[in-house]
């Protein structure tokens, strides 16, 4: 449970707010103290390319969801290497192969937006209440694509890779997409497509 959160959480943010849930987990009836910690040692979680998230910038969003209140965000945007002021309406926190985002209606653009934490170089609370989306409207517009699939515009393209033999054994357990579809070569490859936006 330690390592779980370790590999999500850089500054102890959330873990500060879970602790009393991992210690009650360590004292349930019938386990031994001991041996609960013995047994949550035994769970190891490795994560990998790591962006990290400021933990001041994650609390702080965090709230906004909680409260429903609008933010200011100073945001870096690495397409084009410029400083940005947004003022968004934070939809949900998403945690994707170990990068936060924040998924948010962006009152800039007018549009939903994702939003790279580790990008965020500064956020202020403010006391406007914020423009809540249904969970559907978002899951519609935003879920169909994360990271390498991420991008902006509703039309799916598709992108193929093609694994040779040796590769193939490796990647054809992964799942990149909800949507992928994997076939099999006659010489042990592996053709994986999925959507792209």
């Amino acid at each position: 449970m330690q390592q779980l959160l370790a590999g999500l959480d850089d500054d102890g943010v959330l873990a500060r707010h879970l602790h009393p849930l991992t210690e009650r987990l360590q004292g349930m009836p019938g386990a031994h103290a001991q041996e609960s910690r013995t047994l949550l040692r035994r769970v190891k979680v490795i994560g990998t390319a790591r962006r990290r998230a400021p933990s001041r910038s994650f609390e702080l969003l965090g709230s906004a969801l909680v409260h429903k209140r609008r933010v200011r965000l100073h945001y870096f945007k690495r397409s084009d290497r410029t400083l940005s002021e947004r003022e968004v309406s934070p939809q949900r926190l998403v945690n994707y192969r170990n990068t936060w985002s924040l998924d948010a209606w962006c009152h800039v653009s007018d549009g939903l937006r994702r939003f790279a934490l580790d990008a965020v170089r500064g956020a202020r609370l403010l006391d406007d209440k914020a423009r809540l989306l249904g969970l559907r409207e978002l899951e519609a517009q935003l879920d169909a694509g994360h990271g390498i699939y991420g991008g902006s515009g509703t039309k799916l393209r598709w992108a193929t890779l093609h694994f040779n033999a040796d590769a193939a054994l490796w990647v054809a357990s992964e799942e990149w997409h909800a949507q992928q579809k994997s076939r099999w070569r006659p010489d042990g490859g592996l053709r994986t497509s999925g959507p792209l936006r």
